[in-house]
């Protein structure tokens, strides 16, 4: 929190306490059996000292959990509950909730399953999908006011969690692999509010696309980049007619920092805004993600080199359709932004903090 010394953000508003999400909350968006287990297993890292893997054997792994896993995550989705309470209210006229760990690769039972039933990949850090308990907890308890919301996804990886919890809006059939050699066919639906919750909630992913990039959903996304590519074989990979509201802008690799802002910014203005206006959102919730930043290697694998200056100008438009029909009213939640030297004295640097 060493931000909150800069003189420039003297003036905002900052909290630093916030209760945890009710079940309830949780429950909208994430299956109880995936909730119940998550909490499980952070009890059982206190066996393994003091951490566990939350991905199942078999399959990638990469997110580990420790005792106190449940209760952070919980209060992070708490803390963006709470910046939805500040922003609907008129107390603020936007928020922005840095939290640890990330959220937007967690879908509704935590791993993102493929048509045929086998997880896509791993849960890439993320635990709880908090920007997805955000609008949904705008859409229930805001009803008179808040109706649209909007989902935008800027970080270098696909949202792929949130646009499985997006798509889980429309009922329909999943199948899950309960063996190497046996699946079964469920019904699936989730509503956040009532049957109108699909054509009132917009999601958009804007990504890196590559066969060797994680999520790794891009066989055919990558295909015809910055154009949609319909029935893909993973939940949340592209657009798709019978999810017409989730919209993925996938991005190829880039050499250059020029390269990068350029692809990074026709693609905003020529696939995002214009969708995102004529869908006019009573709320706008963000996915922020920095691992596009060009000093983030760790994140993009020196695939992609945004500078701060990008982010500002990507947060700029879309407070700029906010002010046009949102009543200026944003969301903005942390997601990937691993290891960016601290930098000091560039007005993106103040902007990105914000």
């Amino acid at each position: 929190m060493g931000v909150t010394d800069d003189d420039d953000l003297k003036n905002l508003r900052f909290e630093t306490v916030a209760r945890q999400a009710p079940l309830a909350d949780l429950l909208r968006v994430h299956d109880w059996e995936y909730l119940n287990d998550l909490k499980h297993r952070c009890q059982e890292a206190k066996k393994h000292r003091g951490k566990t893997w939350l991905d199942p054997p078999g399959h990638p792994r990469d997110t580990l959990v420790s005792p106190e896993s449940y209760t952070v995550a919980v209060r992070g989705a708490g803390a963006v509950c709470l910046a939805v309470d500040r922003v609907v209210k008129g107390e603020v006229r936007n928020a922005f909730v840095p939290l640890r760990p990330p959220g937007h690769h967690a879908g509704p039972s935590g791993l993102v399953y493929s048509d045929d039933g086998c997880p896509t990949e791993s849960q890439g850090f993320c635990l709880i999908n908090h920007v997805a308990v955000g609008a949904a907890y705008a859409r229930y308890n805001y009803r008179g006011t808040i109706e649209r919301i909007a989902i935008v996804d800027f970080d270098v990886h696909n949202g792929n969690g949130t646009a499985a919890i997006v798509r889980n809006l429309v009922p329909h059939k999943h199948t899950r692999m309960i063996s190497s050699e046996t699946s079964v066919t469920m019904p699936s639906y989730k509503p956040w509010l009532d049957e109108t919750d699909a054509e009132n909630v917009f999601f958009a992913s804007l990504h890196l696309s590559a066969e060797d990039f994680y999520p790794r959903l891009a066989v055919k996304e990558c295909c015809r980049f910055g154009e949609p590519e319909f029935g893909l074989n993973h939940e949340g990979a592209s657009d798709d007619p019978a999810y017409p509201n989730v919209l993925s802008i996938p991005m190829h690799k880039t050499q250059t920092v020029e390269e990068s802002s350029r692809l990074f910014r026709s693609l905003v203005d020529s696939r995002l805004i214009n969708r995102l206006r004529s869908f006019r959102p009573d709320l706008i919730m963000i996915s922020a993600g920095f691992d596009g930043h060009t000093e983030d290697a760790e994140g993009n694998r020196g695939w992609c080199h945004l500078l701060e200056e990008d982010y500002e100008w990507i947060t700029d438009r879309l407070c700029e359709v906010a002010a046009e029909h949102s009543r200026g009213r944003i969301v903005s939640v942390l997601e990937g932004g691993y290891h960016v030297p601290q930098r000091r004295g560039r007005k993106g640097d103040f902007d990105t903090k914000a």
